[in-house]
Parts: structure tokens; sequence; C-alpha cells
């Protein structure tokens, strides 16, 4: 069975909708010479438009940063799959660690996300990871299975295929540091292996997200486990990510 790796670009609260959509060009233009590699891209969902847009028929996948469990309803704020889908999108992130964090969602309600999206048939890329307190106690393979404990209770009940892990370890978003190649198989081994033990299915394909950059993806890629990466500050430069999705390329199969 073949190897497919995805660069996954969050641009989170960045750059205007003409700053979206140049970004966005570049990539779709540089995206008609890969054969492998699957490109997807959540802007800031007042973007998504012009990003959808400018990769029209370039086969990069626009998504959104977030979104709503139900189908419609008196949810300020939010944003329902529907609403997602005819704007051309096909994925959301879910449980992101700044969402959880910053604005205090828990496992129960990013599992809550997950589930409303799946069950609608639209994919899914759930984040978890721990902290650096729990990584220096010892806590992480605890966090990772509390963080994805309410979603696979829910999983039994409908189909999981359209669904990404993500694990990003929270002490390396945005700070340079990287987690070893040693740190980041563990990681990835131990949510594949729950997965599969809890789950008794095979498991999603597993992300890596945590200061992604052109000089440290091919190491990352490297292990197995990882199925691609969840970039954040090198996406917002194309030609940072461009190698990036280049070292993605190189290593599918």
């Amino acid at each position: 069975m073949g190897r497919t790796l995805y660069a996954v670009a969050n641009w989170k609260m960045n750059l205007r909708a003409d700053q979206s959509a140049e970004l966005a060009g570049q990539l779709a233009d540089f995206s008609k010479s890969l054969n492998k590699a699957q490109v997807w891209i959540a802007p800031a969902a007042v973007n998504i438009p012009a990003v959808t847009y400018a990769t029209e028929s370039s086969g990069i996948k626009i998504g959104s940063q977030n979104v709503h469990w139900d189908k419609n309803g008196a949810y300020t704020g939010e944003i329902s799959v529907e609403m997602l889908r005819h704007l051309n999108c096909s994925f959301a992130i879910v449980g992101h660690s700044e969402r959880r964090r910053l604005f205090l969602e828990s496992n129960e309600l990013t599992a809550k996300r997950a589930v409303g999206a799946l069950q609608q048939t639209f994919k899914v890329i759930f984040c978890v990871g721990e902290n650096l307190s729990q990584r220096k106690s010892g806590e992480t393979l605890a966090v990772l299975q509390a963080q994805l404990d309410p979603l696979l209770e829910a999983s039994r009940e409908f189909d999981t295929s359209g669904l990404l892990i993500a694990y990003e370890p929270v002490w390396a978003i945005g700070t340079g540091k990287v987690a070893s190649i040693g740190e980041i198989e563990e990681a990835h081994a131990a949510i594949i292996d729950y997965w599969q033990n809890k789950a008794n299915a095979l498991p999603p394909p597993v992300l890596y997200g945590g200061s992604v950059k052109p000089d440290n993806v091919a190491d990352i890629l490297s292990v197995a486990e990882v199925s691609g990466t969840l970039v954040g500050g090198a996406s917002l430069n194309f030609d940072s990510f461009k190698d990036i999705i280049l070292a993605h390329e190189k290593l599918s199969c």
C-alpha cells in the first residue's frame, strides 16, 4: 500500500483576503507539478471564498479552522458544514490547542464538533497534544488518551474514514522547538495503538504539528507513523511552504 503524505497549512488569524488569494494562487500553480503529496489549506473563515476561487481546479483542498456540530441554529459566531460545503470546503480542523487553551474548548466539546462533522461525511483533522508541564510530569500518553476517548466512544456509531488526527505538542507550537524524533515516534505509535485497541479498527492517518519548517520536515516525515504535517507559521510564506510540500512529494510513495 502506498504512503500518502498530507501537507496541511493552518493560516490561523493571518492574511487579508487579497493576501490569502495571492499566496493560494502561487500554491495552486506550484501544485500542478505534484503527483503524490496532498496539499490542504485552512485560511481564516472570511477568506475562504477568495482562497477557493484562487485554487479552483488545482487539486488543493480548502477547509475551515473550526466547525459546529449542528446543521443550523442559534449559534452566534459559529459555522456549519453546509455553509462550508457551499464554499467548496471539504475539511475542518477541530480541537487545535489554541481552541482548547485560549477558548477553553473541552475534550467533550471538541469531540462533539468532530462527530457532528464526520456524521455529515465532512473530513476532520482532530488535534491532540500535551503541554510542557504535562510532558515533564510524564502525563503525555494519559493526556492523549483523555483527548481521544470521547471521540473513540462515539466513533463506533459512524464512519470515521474522513478522520485524520494531528499530534501537536503544545510546547512546540510557535516556539521554534520541535519534539525529538524519539518523542514523535512514541506519541504517534501510542495514538495508533490506542485507536486500534479501543476502536478495534484501522487507525486514521496521524499528522505532526509543532514548528514544522523546511529544515526539519524531512526528519519528521522519516518517522513511519507520521502521515504528514500540520504547518502554522512556515505555511504563510510561499517559498518555505513550497519546500515543505516538496519534502512530502519526495517521501510519498
